[in-house]
């Protein structure tokens, strides 16, 4: 097996690092972890590298950074990791968009960690990997301690779990009350509120609620020395780590997890959902069965929207306001944002009211008659619609390709459908698409000796779709304008008076558009 980027950060030693950009090489190999310091320090690379640098060589200048990163685009470095905070204060965007643009995962690692503590995971793994019939020596220790830690009661194992996991912790009793807590004072008011509405639901002894963010068990007696502790709270940002640790407690066997009690609203259940996608994680197994409980088949639909909304509670005050008017279906919107990325993503979900309405048509009047409520810098870039939730992530998939190609095809579209970009995305995904637009690279190169901008006289006129109005849009003369798209027709050899050849030059450019922005296809 090998080990990739992904598995390497989803080690539970990686977990407050938080990936930004690029989860498109998320399956690249990582070969070597190692640190450069030197402006100069991708060419010495081979492929394969996870790099990780303190940024101080960049003395807080974008440029140098983005150029940076171009040469580890380079020499196929598969990941990079930025200690933030004391050389650089903000990661610029253009270097987020490089990244992603390029697959390449761009990971930010907390100021407090050590380099030798990343690189010797690393060289664990894959010692571990190498052993595949040794059993983790991480995990045995971890579950030694655990086990050790039980025999002395509530108290001991919170700091054990604090100590290594960096996990609030508290421990409740018979009637509810905290025991023992380890934790800052603002996780102790987390736990506090999370608990208030716990209080509201009804477990068994022996059950436990798990989620991204905590993990509650009732019935701890039989498994403590300490008796009056009988239920414990864990919190935590990362659902791998929860995940970890709930293993452990029931292999040293002081939680079972034979039952399992959701008790998410569907507010709740949708947040988490979208918030997953939106990270670029798998939606658990269990939100995605309550999710396929909750639907109506024939009846609701779903669809992922990757906006630019500059007030989202406007937005979904206007979205309930035209719903309201709509006898076809109704909306329901749940909406996660990522502010290193800037991005806002949401979960449509559309239920129809009368049986014989037709989702495509529903959905495409709600959505043309809220846009006419947004800001002139406002967007939407919306996936295909699916009568199932458990298309969420291939829906987001789509969504993000929308978003990438839209803008580059038609800046002014304040909507726009993956349907839209659908043949744009076959072609700029074939190993053949560049013998469509290779007659534009020669007339780019042509533009000097024929003293006018072929391209954008070209786009004009396919634009406008007669010589007037091209003419007018570039401040030229009706008579200029012929001859130029004449001149321009017998070197390609066209007829640009014929209209099916007008779309499909039209097409042609829009895909050389994108692929000068966005980079051609490789060739198999």
């Amino acid at each position: 097996m090998k080990i990739t980027v992904q598995s390497f950060l989803e080690d539970i030693r990686m977990k407050n690092l938080s990936l930004v950009a690029g989860n498109g090489g998320l399956t690249r190999e990582v070969l070597k972890v190692t640190v450069l310091d030197a402006p100069d320090g991708p060419k010495w690379l081979h492929g394969g590298e996870f790099i990780l640098t303190s940024t101080y060589i960049f003395d807080n200048d974008p440029k140098r950074l983005y150029e940076f990163s171009e040469g580890l685009i380079k020499n196929n470095a598969c990941a990079f990791g930025i200690k933030m905070s004391r050389y650089l204060s903000v990661l610029p965007q253009s270097v987020i968009d490089l990244c992603d643009n390029n697959c390449l995962p761009l990971v930010i690692i907390p100021y407090s960690y050590v380099w030798t503590d990343i690189i010797s995971v690393f060289y664990e793994i894959s010692y571990q990997l190498a052993i595949p019939e040794k059993y983790s020596t991480i995990r045995s220790k971890l579950v030694d301690k655990v086990r050790k830690a039980r025999e002395s009661g509530a108290v001991e194992m919170g700091e054990t779990i604090f100590q290594f996991f960096d996990l609030p912790v508290m421990f409740l009793d018979e009637g509810n009350r905290a025991v023992h807590f380890v934790g800052d004072e603002k996780a102790r008011e987390q736990i506090e509120e999370f608990f208030r509405y716990m209080g509201s639901k009804s477990l068994r002894s022996g059950q436990y609620f798990f989620n991204d963010t905590y993990l509650f068990y009732t019935g701890l007696t039989a498994s403590l020395e300490d008796s009056a502790a009988r239920s414990l709270i864990l919190l935590s940002k990362s659902p791998s780590i929860l995940d970890e640790i709930k293993d452990i407690l029931a292999q040293c066997e002081i939680i079972r997890t034979e039952q399992i009690s959701w008790v998410e609203s569907e507010d709740e259940m949708f947040t988490r959902a979208i918030a997953a996608v939106a990270g670029g994680k798998k939606i658990d197994s269990h939100t995605q069965n309550n999710l396929n409980r909750r639907t109506r088949p024939g009846k609701d639909y779903y669809v992922v929207v990757c906006a630019a909304l500059t007030d989202i509670q406007s937005f979904k005050a206007n979205l309930s306001d035209v719903v309201s008017r709509t006898e076809d279906a109704s909306c329901s919107f749940w909406v996660a944002q990522n502010p290193v990325l800037r991005e806002t993503v949401g979960i449509l979900r559309l239920s129809l009211r009368r049986d014989d309405a037709d989702p495509e048509l529903a959905l495409q009047s709600i959505i043309s008659e809220i846009c006419l409520y947004l800001e002139e810098n406002e967007h939407l870039y919306i996936s295909d619609l699916y009568d199932a939730p458990n298309r969420l992530e291939q829906s987001y998939f789509e969504a993000k390709n929308v978003q990438d190609y839209c803008p580059r095809i038609w800046p002014e579209k304040k909507y726009c459908y993956f349907n839209d970009i659908y043949p744009y995305y076959l072609v700029m995904n074939s190993a053949n698409g560049g013998s469509l637009t290779r007659c534009f690279d020669i007339l780019e190169r042509k533009q000097e000796s024929m003293s006018f901008d072929c391209i954008m006289t070209l786009e004009a006129y396919l634009a406008c779709g007669n010589y007037r109005k091209a003419a007018q849009e570039l401040y030229l003369h009706e008579n200029s304008m012929r001859y130029r798209i004449k001149k321009i027709g017998d070197f390609l050899m066209v007829d640009f008076e014929d209209i099916v050849e007008c779309r499909n030059f039209m097409f042609r450019l829009n895909v050389w558009k994108l692929q000068k922005t966005l980079g051609r296809p490789e060739k198999e």
